[in-house]
C-alpha cells in the first residue's frame, strides 16, 4: 500500500465518522507539529494521545477517541480491524511494537 494513499483513506474514515473531532484535531496537529492527524497517528500515536488529552482534558473522551476513533479507523484502513485492540495497547505501551505492528499490516503480515 502507498503511504499517502494510506493517510487519505484514514484521513476520510475519521472525517466521515466525525467531522468536527476530525478538524479540530487535525487543525491542533498542524498548528502544534506541522503534521496531519493521519501521520501522527502512524508515526508518533505518543504525541497525538497527548494532543487528545490536552485538547479534551479528560481521559475518558481522550480514549474512547484515540481507541474507538482513531486506532479503530487505521486498523479497519490497513486491512486489520481486529488488530484494534492490540494497537491501541501497543500506542500507549510499546511504540516501537506499535510501528511494528503498523509496518507488518501495510505490507500484509501481521503479528499477534
Amino acid at each position: 500500500m502507498d503511504r499517502d494513499d494510506i493517510l487519505a483513506r484514514i484521513e476520510k474514515r475519521i472525517y466521515t465518522k466525525s467531522p468536527g473531532v476530525f478538524l479540530l484535531l487535525n487543525l491542533n496537529c498542524k498548528n502544534r507539529f506541522g503534521s496531519s492527524l493521519a501521520r501522527l497517528l502512524l508515526e508518533d500515536p505518543g504525541k497525538l494521545y497527548k494532543l487528545i488529552t490536552d485538547t479534551y482534558r479528560d481521559e475518558i473522551t481522550a480514549n474512547f477517541i484515540f481507541k474507538d476513533l482513531l486506532v479503530k479507523s487505521l486498523a479497519t484502513e490497513l486491512g486489520y480491524p481486529d488488530m484494534a485492540d492490540s494497537l491501541y495497547e501497543a500506542a500507549l505501551k510499546d511504540q516501537e511494537k506499535y510501528k511494528s505492528l503498523i509496518q507488518d499490516m501495510m505490507k500484509g503480515t501481521k503479528e499477534t
